[in-house]
């Protein structure tokens, strides 16, 4: 599991499907070593993107509809077998995070 912060939330339709589609950057955050140091990621391991399908994850969608920018979220990841590559499996809103109003967001 990682510690990250949510860029963006971008909300779409699937022009084939016609799903719902919920786009989300999340950047992320440093973590601690066993001897107290930070360990920083890199930059090809900084930037998250994932898209929630509102058809097959409901609750998921629901969950993170209303998060805004600079939330902070902890994402576990998966292994895929095939490409050895990670993916997000689940998303976790960390509490008393989402300090930011929209006002204060959107200019």
């Amino acid at each position: 599991m990682r510690r990250c912060i949510l860029i963006s939330t971008r909300q779409n339709k699937d022009d084939k499907t016609g799903d719902e589609l919920m786009f989300l950057t999340l950047s992320r955050l440093p973590n601690k070593m066993n001897n107290g140091g930070l360990w920083y990621p890199k930059k090809d391991e900084l930037i998250i993107n994932t898209c929630i399908n509102k058809s097959r994850s409901p609750d998921e969608f629901e969950k993170m509809l209303d998060v805004l920018p600079g939330t902070l979220i902890d994402v576990t990841f998966g292994l895929n077998e095939y490409t050895n590559k990670a993916y997000v499996v689940k998303m976790d809103v960390v509490k008393g995070t989402d300090i930011f109003p929209e006002d204060i967001l959107y200019l």
